[in-house]
């Protein structure tokens, strides 16, 4: 179900400390909660990792693991890069 990101939904976020907002890449977001967003400073982030499933994000490691031979990097690490790649998309 897609979520409605509202300029009250800005305004919550912003009085509880919070200058991003992470949100589903289905979710509409209205012209006002662009407004209030840019006025107050929040960043509205469409947060597209989620709809990755384990799976196929595990595939993604061993390709990377591959291209690392001999251990050069840990599984930790290249978990941790892969979760940070995938999060700024």
């Amino acid at each position: 179900m897609k979520r409605l990101i509202s300029g009250k939904t800005v305004e919550k976020a912003f009085a509880e400390g919070k200058l991003r907002i992470d949100i589903p890449t289905d979710s509409i977001v209205t012209p006002q909660a662009q407004s209030v967003a840019e006025k107050l400073g929040v960043e509205i982030k469409k947060n597209t990792s989620q709809y990755i499933s384990y799976t196929d994000k595990q595939k993604i490691i061993d390709a990377v693991i591959k291209k690392f031979p001999n251990g050069k990097y840990s599984r930790a690490k290249i978990e941790k890069a892969v979760q940070e790649v995938l999060n700024a998309l």
